[in-house]
């Protein structure tokens, strides 16, 4: 089920006893010094060889491009700043170590560092789009405000005009009305 590693990663102290071993093979030389370097480090930092569970029988070429795309996913990720990478990149990268997870490669921990940074992006993204949401609303909210007063200016208007008609012309009116209603043809 697992490339088989014949060093237990407790033996290695230093980069120089670091070896990648994929089927019984040594592989290093399939990967620069640096990407080396930086899987060593991913390595370390889990105190395993990430690829120790990777399924047996797979191609040597597509182990290394399978580490090589971790190390690359990974400097990414800690490359990133808050607002530079698109939730497009990020599912790509999710969908990638998950389907390299499933080919037995140890990357949860980058998962977990991943999944979190996405979560705080969406705080943050939730967080411009309400701010963005607050500003229309009030600049609506201004509108009506605007519109309430106009209307509220007409009603004070029609208030005025009722008054004057009811005190002035309404009681006279009522009784020229009756008047002419009665008057001989």
């Amino acid at each position: 089920m697992s490339s088989e590693s014949t060093v237990d990663f407790r033996q290695v102290k230093s980069f120089a006893d670091f070896d990648i071993i994929v089927n019984g093979l040594v592989i290093n030389s399939e990967l620069s010094k640096q990407l080396q370097h930086k899987y060593y480090e991913l390595c370390s930092s889990q105190k395993l060889f990430l690829h120790e569970r990777i399924l047996d029988g797979l191609n040597c070429k597509l182990i290394v491009g399978v580490i090589s795309q971790t190390i690359n996913i990974a400097d990414a990720i800690r490359a990133s700043e808050l607002g530079t990478q698109q939730k497009e990149e990020f599912v790509t990268w999710e969908s990638t170590l998950s389907a390299f997870e499933k080919l037995g490669m140890n990357v949860e921990f980058i998962l977990t560092r991943l999944r979190r940074l996405m979560g705080l992006c969406g705080n943050v993204n939730r967080l411009k789009r309400l701010k963005t949401e607050r500003a229309e609303v009030g600049e609506k909210v201004k509108a009506l405000e605007a519109l309430l007063e106009k209307w509220a200016r007409r009603t004070k208007m029609i208030d005025e005009e009722i008054e004057r008609l009811e005190l002035n012309d309404v009681v006279d009116v009522q009784a020229r009305y009756r008047e002419l209603a009665k008057s001989p043809w």
